[in-house]
């Protein structure tokens, strides 16, 4: 299988950052779990909990958390782009992994968009019901986008 194969997706739900970040960073992480005794579902559920920490991390008023929670989103994206690929490299790819990693993109996308919204309300003295009601149409679009092929 040709290195670029264990990367490329449809160009529908492919962006410029997973191209040229995600993508390519991910596959150094599979090919260095490859020889390993992880799983593909492991690297899922390791870019959930990283995920669910760095949406917290948003919540606070402090620069240096906020950076911390940006970089730790960005290396929960970097293992969701991984555990794909290393299930194809080890043609290894069930429903089971596909479901988990659709369950994990919307838990830790809508956990940043709940730490997020009441971070927006809270510091603006708003209640956050509208708020929230707004971040579960926003949860609701990414998961149709995650059920997409």
């Amino acid at each position: 299988m040709p290195a670029t194969a264990l990367f490329d997706k449809s160009p529908d739900v492919e962006e410029w950052s997973d191209i040229h970040l995600f993508r390519p960073v991910g596959l150094r992480v599979a090919r260095a779990a490859y020889p390993t005794r992880v799983t593909a579902d492991q690297l899922t559920l390791a870019a959930l909990l990283i995920g669910l920490v760095a949406g917290q991390l948003m919540f606070y008023q402090s620069v240096a958390l906020n950076a911390i929670g940006v970089v730790l989103f960005l290396v929960s994206d970097v293992f969701d782009s991984a555990d794909g690929q290393l299930a194809r490299m080890r043609r290894h790819s069930t429903a089971l992994g596909r479901m988990l990693d659709g369950i994990s993109d919307t838990l830790r996308f809508g956990n940043l968009y709940v730490w997020l919204i009441l971070r927006v309300a809270l510091a603006h003295a708003l209640s956050p019901w509208p708020w929230l009601v707004l971040g579960v149409a926003a949860g609701l679009a990414l998961c149709i986008e995650c059920a997409r092929p």
